[in-house]
């Protein structure tokens, strides 16, 4: 068993029935090694606690098995923990993964939530909600909002480039959505979004931030926060930069931009 494996258990431990002085020493030392923290499993058992406490409810058309699949998923990673703690072989332990993200996820959409999930809600809870689920919330909600289509440009980051923008102007938020769009590596080149407003200068759009491209992925959604206050958005771009990002971009090498009628 490596490392990260050893400190896994330990943290399964640790949430599940404590641990002793020298198990405690021993984490300690497997975090530092591993890089990962003691809040590692803390998130999705406090999640899964919530859940078991909760009935299920009536969700959107899609939504209840995405995130039926998500909670098995989530399970499924757990595997090495599974001779130690056989109760992890659970059916339910998948239904009340499940069943965390889905009470994260429609806080929001039922007020009868709102006292546990919702405005207020601990962030250890509310990190748990995946931005995909967040756009979800968002379209179903009926907000003023707009979607426009990513056009890729010839860069070649953005070779198979597809996905979407997702803009509230009411609640200045919205998510990015793609997939294609090459993975960067952060210690050399960062993404950055730039939105274009109307009652602003073309040579000075608003900073959306910067955001990084994971290997692998199929598909990524981002939130967008934008630095500023954006009356009319009328176009996004994503720009390539330093891993720091820019103030005013060079506009050097752009890889994809989103337009239309908002």
């Amino acid at each position: 068993m490596d490392a990260g494996q050893r400190a896994e258990e330990l943290l399964v431990d640790l949430e599940i029935e404590g641990l002793d002085a020298s198990e405690s020493r021993l984490l300690d030392e497997l975090l530092i090694q591993t890089g990962l923290d003691r809040n590692h499993f803390a998130r999705s058992a406090a999640a899964v606690t919530l859940a078991s406490r909760m009935p299920l409810l009536e969700l959107p058309s899609g939504l209840k098995s995405r995130l039926v699949e998500a909670g098995q998923r989530s399970v499924a990673q757990v595997s090495p923990m599974r001779r130690r703690h056989p109760w992890l072989e659970s059916a339910a332990i998948g239904w009340y993964a499940a069943a965390a993200m889905l009470l994260l996820a429609v806080g929001a959409w039922w007020p009868g939530l709102e006292g546990m999930v919702g405005p207020g809600t601990p962030a250890a809870l509310t990190e748990l909600v995946p931005a995909a689920l967040e756009r979800e919330r968002l379209l179903a909600s009926g907000t003023d909002l707009f979607r426009w289509d990513w056009a890729p440009t010839d860069d070649p980051a953005a070779q198979g480039l597809s996905g979407d923008v997702v803009w509230s102007a009411a609640l200045q938020a919205g998510f990015m959505r793609f997939r294609g769009l090459q993975a960067n590596n952060p210690a050399a080149t960062r993404y950055q979004l730039w939105v274009f407003d109307a009652d602003r200068d073309d040579r000075y759009p608003v900073d959306g931030g910067v955001f990084d491209m994971p290997a692998g992925a199929t598909e990524v959604v981002i939130p967008i926060r934008p630095g500023l206050p954006v009356g009319e958005a009328v176009a996004f771009a994503v720009t390539v930069e330093t891993p720091a990002g820019a103030v005013v971009s060079s506009r050097e090498r752009i890889v994809a931009l989103a337009a239309g009628q908002g």
